[in-house]
């Protein structure tokens, strides 16, 4: 079984000196990106896991 993995681009955040990138982040399950499709605008709740961030969620950006 593959590992399930979010690819997105996250917006700058001037603020923390962070500039935008692309970045890939694996989900705690698999089940968790079964309603996202490539070119979707969602928000991805993630936490560390096993020393990992990985991604909790998804839900439609608004």
């Amino acid at each position: 079984m593959r590992a399930a993995k979010l690819t997105g681009a996250p917006a700058a955040i001037p603020a923390r000196g962070r500039p935008a990138a692309t970045t890939t982040v694996p989900a705690a399950r698999t089940a968790l990106l079964g309603a996202v499709t490539v070119g979707d605008a969602v928000e991805v709740p993630a936490a560390r896991h096993a020393g990992m961030v990985r991604v909790v969620g998804t839900r439609p950006r608004r």
